[in-house]
């Protein structure tokens, strides 16, 4: 058993790098040594596993289904931001607003915050800005922490990148870019490359709207 959790938090921190064909042999790896009957125990953090290779790769529509059945079936709401996210990308945003809103946060357990940050990113992305800003006052007071999925089965980056994009979303620059800003920092220094990126294209439309809002007044003041 020790060796499966050193096993998936290996993974987890292959991801992260954004080594993840890597990660994916980890994987391949351990369910073949756990046998047929030992992958109940694992498929938790298996698809936690596959949610964070497809959000970096960009493939989250083929995860809808199994997303769908973790949460609908099996009452695993930690997955219901997850299932947002997909169903955003599969250009299903009105179902995914359902889903969001029909289902609560679990308890404050292990889940919490990587079930948090999955939230709050499906908020952003499907632009309900009432659910965004409830999402974000929520993990405002673990903003310095990495977005860790259970005992570390996968890494979603870190909670400021994502309360930062939030920001972004709700019209607060300054908060924004001190969020962001920090994120970059902090992500570049564990080597989380898809995630420093996701923060710095974040920064850039950041300063792209300023520039705008400066032009505008410009042209306004002539």
């Amino acid at each position: 058993m020790l060796e499966l959790q050193a096993g998936v938090q290996r993974a987890a921190l292959l991801g992260l790098r954004g080594e993840l064909d890597a990660a994916e042999q980890v994987w391949a790896g351990m369910l073949t040594a756990a046998g047929p009957g030992g992958h109940s125990g694992l498929v938790p953090s298996l698809l936690a596993h596959r949610f964070d290779v497809a959000w970096q790769r960009g493939e989250l529509p083929g995860l809808v289904p199994d997303l769908a059945a973790a949460v609908e079936r099996t009452g695993m709401r930690s997955f219901a931001g997850a299932h947002a996210l997909a169903l955003v990308a599969a250009g299903e945003p009105e179902r995914a607003r359902q889903v969001l809103r029909r289902t609560p946060l679990p308890p404050r357990d292990y889940t919490w915050i990587s079930a948090a940050v999955g939230r709050l990113a499906a908020a952003a992305a499907v632009g309900d800005l009432d659910l965004v800003a409830d999402a974000r006052e929520e993990l405002v007071a673990f903003r310095d922490r990495m977005a860790s999925s259970g005992s570390a089965v996968a890494v979603f980056g870190c909670v400021a990148g994502h309360l930062g994009e939030a920001a972004l979303v709700l019209g607060d620059p300054d908060t924004a870019r001190a969020e962001l800003t920090g994120a970059v920092e902090l992500l570049d220094r564990v080597r989380a490359p898809y995630w420093a990126d996701r923060a710095r294209k974040a920064l850039a439309e950041l300063a792209r709207q300023g520039g705008e809002k400066a032009g505008g007044k410009a042209a306004a003041s002539r």
